[in-house]
């Protein structure tokens, strides 16, 4: 398996991985973490499998605090660390993809090829896996806006008379 990756795509490949796959992550980016942003994840739990369980803590912290998307990054990037079935590969611009009846490949802008069963690409602006699907349509469409979603415990909320 061939993941052309984000850092949600991180937690695909992990859980791929220990439901015994192999996987690659390719990743543009340099391997420096990301500062500025940051999330609230809930972290009920759940009565789904066990991978999902050690996931929804990894990405929490096992809490429901505002944590920083670097800590968060920084938590996945060690569990992958340790993960023997996954390859996390940084500075990989990918230039081309391509399928056959019996596999994926991507194939970097250094003319190295990656080989999978299948291939996941992290759907970006300028997404080369679009490209390949849809050239048709080879961009996103952008809305012009930035949508922030957030959950607030309405009970603290001063009353509207």
């Amino acid at each position: 398996m061939i993941s052309l990756c984000r850092q949600a795509f991180v937690m695909m490949g992990l859980a791929l991985s220990r439901s015994g796959y192999t996987v690659t992550i390719l990743e543009r980016a340099d391997s420096s973490l990301r500062n500025g942003a940051f999330i609230r994840l809930q972290t009920k739990p759940y009565r789904n499998s066990e991978i999902e369980r050690e996931l929804r803590h990894l990405a929490s912290n096992g809490n429901n605090n505002v944590e920083a998307w670097s800590a968060i990054q920084e938590r996945l990037r060690n569990a992958v660390a340790k993960e023997p079935g996954i390859t996390l590969q940084h500075h990989t611009r990918i230039v081309s993809v391509g399928q056959n009846e019996s596999s994926a490949w991507a194939t970097s802008e250094e003319e190295q090829t990656f080989k999978g069963d299948f291939l996941v690409g992290a759907d970006g602006y300028r997404s080369i896996v679009r490209r390949y699907l849809s050239p048709d349509k080879p961009f996103a469409d952008y809305a012009g806006y930035l949508v922030w979603v957030g959950k607030v415990d309405e009970k603290p909320l001063p009353k509207n008379d």
